[in-house]
């Protein structure tokens, strides 16, 4: 991903300092080129990070809840370790989130860099039609977690709103069961 992230990052340094006296047609050649490579890693990055990602987040879903019922129901020095752990799990999870995050950000700065391109002495509009519109057409850089939801930021809070709301259930089932 910080390769995929650096090479976007990359190219869009190249086009935002583009020179009048450039081979611009090269280096736009190139530009297109790299961002195809890069659109096939993605697509092969999805596959790999995306099952591991989704299951990280489900496991840390629940095992995130179980560690605050442990932490709950034990006395405060014990609990000290759980909470421990589930800052772990949740900095594990946010990890995860980030680096899809990033991924995404980088690929949106890249297309603002196409669009912010001065075009330097090319005079060709159809040149730069035909660019916009191939870069354009790329589907944007998101990592998903198996078509399931997107690999980000919001997959960290969406874990930990689980995590809280898998723990409310099982602390309502207990109350229920008290009262009885």
């Amino acid at each position: 991903i910080f390769q995929i992230s650096g090479q976007l990052r990359t190219l869009s340094h190249r086009l935002r300092n583009l020179k009048a006296n450039e081979d611009y047609h090269k280096v736009i050649r190139e530009s297109v080129s790299r961002h195809q490579i890069l659109t096939r890693c993605q697509t092969h990055l999805e596959q790999i990070y995306g099952p591991v990602a989704l299951f990280i987040s489900i496991s840390n879903a629940f095992i995130i809840c179980a560690m605050i019922w442990h932490a709950t129901h034990v006395e405060p020095k014990k609990a000290i370790i759980s909470v421990v752990f589930i800052a772990m799990k949740a900095v594990q999870t946010l990890f995860y989130g980030w680096f899809g995050s990033n991924l995404t950000t980088e690929n949106e700065k890249f297309c603002e860099a196409i669009y912010a391109i001065d075009w330097p002495g090319s005079g060709e509009k159809s040149l730069m039609t035909s660019v916009l519109t191939m870069i354009s057409h790329n589907k944007p850089f998101v990592l998903s977690a198996c078509s399931v939801g997107t690999i980000s930021v919001d997959m960290f809070l969406a874990v930990c709103n689980t995590a809280l709301s898998y723990y409310c259930v099982l602390r309502s089932i207990e109350e229920h069961k008290q009262v009885e």
